[in-house]
């Protein structure tokens, strides 16, 4: 019977090493998809406008979608979005060792024209954006045609 107990959890554990893989893409409702990157080696963003959200603490509690159904309903579409939460250390994959560094949240948009009203809603201009510290959990949301 033990065996068997073993077996599933096992079973269970492959499982959620599957749906927690780097690159995993799901559907969020008609608007978005999410895929999970690794930004730790460096990023290219591709061309757009862009513009980072700016938190008022640290850890500022920021709920991506809301935020662009927020943009959508001034006329603002996101058409590609990069988010990392909020850290209060960074540990790489497959490693036991932690950093004492505070990460605070990131969440950087990019939108085919240029929009000075975005500014109305925390975001500042930024020439290109840079990879996000402590990326190895970035979510990449594109906005779905």
């Amino acid at each position: 019977m033990k065996r068997y107990y073993f077996i599933i959890s096992l079973f269970a554990l492959i499982i959620l090493i599957f749906v927690s893989c780097e690159g995993t893409t799901e559907e969020l409702g008609s608007t978005y998809t999410m895929t999970l990157e690794n930004h730790s080696q460096g990023y290219t963003y591709p061309p757009g406008y862009y513009y980072e959200y700016k938190v008022a603490t640290y850890d500022d509690r920021v709920n991506p979608l809301e935020i662009f159904n927020l943009l959508k309903k001034e006329n603002i579409v996101v058409e590609e979005a990069w988010y990392r939460q909020y850290l209060n250390g960074c540990q790489p994959p497959g490693s036991t060792g932690i950093t004492r560094t505070i990460y605070p949240n990131v969440l950087i948009v990019r939108l085919a024209n240029s929009n000075k009203d975005i500014v109305n809603y925390k975001f500042v201009g930024l020439k290109l954006p840079q990879p996000i510290p402590c990326g190895y959990k970035v979510r990449r949301y594109q906005l779905v045609k």
